[in-house]
Formats: C-alpha cells, sequence, structure tokens
C-alpha cells in the first residue's frame, strides 16, 4: 500500500505493481513502474525510515547512493556516510542501500542494491556472481566448519 501511496505523492496518473517468482532460479522480482516525477537521496531513505519503523523499528540508520553502474569503466554508486543530496534518482540508475535498524535493542544490517529500470548487462552479471558467491558460502557452513576454513577459501571458486 506504501509503493502506490508513493506514486500517488510523486504525482503518479498510472501504477503498476508487477511480482514475478521464480522457483528455478529461487528469486522473487518486485517492479514498480509509474508515471510519476520521481524521488530523491533523501525521500528514499525517508521512505525507508518510515518503512522500517511501521514494522517496528525504534532506530534506523540509512546511507544511500545512486549512480550508473559500469563493471567496465570501474562506476559503482559508493555509499556517502555524510550526506545525502537532492538528486531525482533516474531511470537507469541504480540505488546503493545500506539499511541499519535496531529492532528490541538488537541491530541488523542489510545491504543491497537495486536498479531503476531495467538492470544493464554489468548490472546482472555482478548479480549473478554474488549469488555464486552466496550459494558457495552457505554449501560450506556446516557443523564442524570453522568460520576461518571458510573465509579463507579463494572467492574465484564461486565465480
Amino acid at each position: 500500500m506504501d509503493i502506490a501511496q508513493n506514486s500517488l505523492s510523486a504525482g503518479a496518473s498510472l501504477t503498476q505493481i508487477v511480482v514475478v517468482e521464480s522457483s528455478a532460479e529461487d528469486t522473487l522480482t518486485l517492479k514498480i513502474i509509474d508515471n510519476g516525477m520521481g524521488m530523491t537521496e533523501q525521500q528514499v531513505a525517508a521512505e525507508l525510515e518510515h518503512a522500517t519503523q511501521g514494522m517496528g523499528a525504534d532506530y534506523n540508520f540509512t546511507l544511500i547512493s545512486t549512480g550508473r553502474f559500469s563493471l567496465e569503466d570501474n562506476q559503482l554508486p559508493c555509499i556517502r556516510a555524510a550526506t545525502m543530496f537532492d538528486c531525482v534518482v533516474a531511470h537507469g540508475d541504480c540505488i546503493s542501500m545500506e539499511i541499519t535498524p535496531r529492532y528490541n535493542g538488537y541491530w541488523t544490517q542489510l545491504v543491497c542494491t537495486i536498479s531503476v529500470g531495467e538492470p544493464n548487462e554489468d548490472f546482472i552479471k555482478m548479480h549473478e556472481v554474488s549469488c555464486r558467491i552466496i550459494k558457495g558460502a552457505l554449501e560450506e557452513l556446516k557443523p564442524g566448519n570453522r568460520i576461518g576454513n571458510i573465509a579463507i577459501l579463494p572467492v574465484c571458486t564461486w565465480i
């Protein structure tokens, strides 16, 4: 419901929410399509804070950055710790977020990068490599296997 409200607040006359689940790829994809005026990084951070507090978080620390994603040009959206800008997130941008809510005295950290619009080839490649690394690490997480043994495995094992 918040997603639809955000679209209305942005002046959208059209909002489409598409959820695609793929059991084969073990993914859930959420697409939000509207014709609103867009949001700034500060507005995105405010919405994240509102969402986490709505789920019971008593505090939230958020870092956010937007920009083009390119492996070849080494252009990755860098998370800025001190400031967020009033630039409007544009179609084709990536949003890198570090969301750190506190719930009942416990902190958790969520870090993610999402694509605004269809992801470019480099973004898809980064996502696929990240998934393989996580899957490889999860296969090593078992009773008796010390974390030090997992940490020294070369990442290229899973790439």
